[in-house]
């Protein structure tokens, strides 16, 4: 009986997760539904090509590092954790976040750097 709040809080935290991935998906197809649908946004920028490519490579980046997590038992404080599917999950959402933070560093880098400018032959305007 002492589990009881556990259980429901565990639940409530299965259900509240549902829910974001739900929201999120949802959020992902509107947002390429109706933002893809002009070739070009402000500034000539794609913005539809963008939206599909950062969706595209985002799912195949979750996909490799799903593919090329480890499953090997882990011991942590003396308790062995042997259970593959969650030690696969686990490593996929870590390698994940660096694999993406790393990139947003890059693309800040990129950017702060007026490299985009120099490979698209456009000279920087000073105001």
């Amino acid at each position: 009986m002492a589990d009881f709040p556990v259980d429901i809080l565990l639940w409530v935290m299965y259900l509240a997760l549902l829910a974001a991935i739900v929201v999120a998906v949802a959020s992902v197809v509107r947002s390429l539904r109706t933002g893809g649908g002009g070739p070009v946004a402000a500034n000539g920028v794609p913005a539809g090509r963008v939206a599909w490519t950062v969706a595209g490579l985002w799912a195949l980046t979750i996909a490799l590092t799903l593919a090329l997590g480890s499953d090997k038992p882990l011991q942590v404080n003396g308790a062995t954790y042997t259970e593959a599917v969650w030690l696969r999950l686990t490593d996929m959402f870590i390698n994940t976040a660096i694999v993406l933070a790393v990139v947003a560093v890059a693309a800040a880098v990129f950017t702060a750097t007026g490299l985009n400018r120099r490979w698209n032959g456009r000279k920087r305007r000073t105001a």
